[in-house]
């Protein structure tokens, strides 16, 4: 059967030309920009298949057992995305759910269970998990996707491992999260399985290769958020559409502009010039990670 490619429709140059210049402007301050792990991410999704209507990514998400949902940790609406849809899918599916969190070392999986069974408060939470110098994006919008997870999951789970900041090894933690996944999997069998995780990871070469080597019988979704590109080319058939069908088991959602979610990075970069903790630095490599 033929696939039909949508042809390109693009946006107000203005708004592209903003966009190159803000990019432009990062890429500066990122010394990880052309890493070849980011590379195989930006190539991977160029182009889409078909618009999809609210139904159609609905029954998507609910025939899934595993929904890797990419995160770009210093937009707001990307967490509170993954809130929404944890929720929408306790309510609506038939299935229980479970949470997999990036923000959550699988090693500090038990003041996480504390806090679940609300026998600490967030504060405690927050210090158990060395949350501001382990994660140290703005608390709000996480703490709301913890809520989501409490209120509407049979279970939540820690899900990365150490080092974060080291580029040369975060193939590693694509293993040991598939390794988890699929160990969560096993005590959920009939649960849905949402994992979210820094968009970068999401390469079908990266976590999805890796979820789907030890877990070949299961339904894998990828679920990203605000792709540039895909913006860009889907142009104005976004309007009162929820998504675009990437390809067999991708798609992608759109909940912020690509201006919208530079202007968040460019904000935590001048955080950390001025002396912000920076979240995910090695102290061995001396490297900083990038904000997926």
């Amino acid at each position: 059967m033929s696939t039909t490619v949508i042809r390109p429709h693009y946006s107000r140059p203005p708004q592209l030309i903003a966009v190159a210049a803000l990019r432009q402007e990062l890429a500066a301050s990122d010394p990880c920009t052309d890493h070849p792990y980011l590379c195989e991410f930006r190539a991977a999704y160029q182009d889409y298949e078909s618009m999809m209507t609210e139904t159609q990514l609905a029954s998507e998400l609910a025939a899934a057992d595993v929904v890797l949902v990419g995160d770009y940790h210093t937009l707001p609406s990307s967490q509170l995305y993954v809130a929404q849809l944890v929720e929408q899918l306790a309510r609506e599916s038939g299935r229980e759910v479970v949470l997999g969190m990036e923000m959550v070392y699988a090693r500090d999986q038990r003041p996480l269970e504390a806090w679940l069974r609300r026998e600490i408060d967030e504060r405690e939470l927050r210090a158990r998990i060395r949350y501001e110098t382990s994660w140290g994006y703005e608390w709000a919008p996480f703490a709301a996707l913890l809520h989501a997870g409490r209120a509407h999951c049979a279970a939540v789970y820690g899900v990365d491992c150490v080092p974060r900041g080291d580029m040369r090894r975060i193939a590693q933690r694509d293993r040991h999260a598939a390794a988890r996944i699929a160990g969560i999997r096993e005590k959920h069998p009939g649960a849905i399985v949402v994992v979210v995780f820094g968009e970068a990871h999401l390469a079908p070469t990266h976590l999805p290769a890796e979820v789907a080597s030890r877990m070949p019988k299961a339904r894998v979704l990828t679920v990203l958020q605000n792709m540039d590109e895909l913006y860009w080319k889907a142009g104005a058939e976004r309007r009162g559409r929820a998504a675009v069908k990437v390809q067999p088991g991708v798609v992608c959602v759109f909940n912020a502009t690509p201006l919208e979610k530079y202007e968040s990075y460019r904000d935590y970069i001048e955080g950390w010039q001025d002396g912000r903790p920076h979240p995910s630095t090695s102290r061995r490599s001396g490297r900083r990670a990038r904000r997926r």
